[in-house]
This record gives structure tokens, C-alpha cells and sequence, in this order.
């Protein structure tokens, strides 16, 4: 019998990429200058202030991996 595969998503992409690299997104919050609890939410794309995408580009997160840059300048 062959199961259907699933697409893994964004977020399954880039929770495999952190814990491949041994990542923690508390880490990531720390080189941020912010906390873990705000990492997830950019990860998970409910928070997308582009300056924070691009400094997660400079740490070597790859973009696609990202959410994108929404034009909201609250974040």
C-alpha cells in the first residue's frame, strides 16, 4: 500500500533547518535582542518586521524559510 506523502510547509522546513543546525530559537532571540516568544511568532509568520527577516538572513536562515515581509510598520 502507498500512502499519499504530505508537502512538508514553511514552518516544517524551517524547524527541520533549526534542529539540524542545533538552533534554538531561544538562541535565535538572544543574537536578536529579543525574546523566544517573538522569534515563534515571526517564524510562524504572525509577526514579519523586516528587519528582523534580514538580521535571520545575515545568521544564515535561508529566505525561503522565512515569512514574507508583510507592509505592517507596527512589528
Amino acid at each position: 500500500m502507498c500512502l499519499p506523502s504530505k508537502q512538508p510547509t514553511r514552518q516544517d522546513r524551517h524547524r527541520g533547518f533549526l534542529a539540524e543546525h542545533r538552533v534554538t530559537q531561544r538562541r535565535l532571540g538572544e543574537l536578536l535582542g529579543v525574546t523566544e516568544a517573538y522569534v515563534g511568532q515571526i517564524l510562524a509568520g504572525k509577526r514579519r518586521p523586516q528587519h528582523y527577516i534580514d538580521e535571520l538572513v545575515k545568521l544564515g536562515i535561508p529566505r525561503d524559510l522565512l515569512p514574507e515581509n508583510s507592509q505592517k510598520k507596527s512589528d
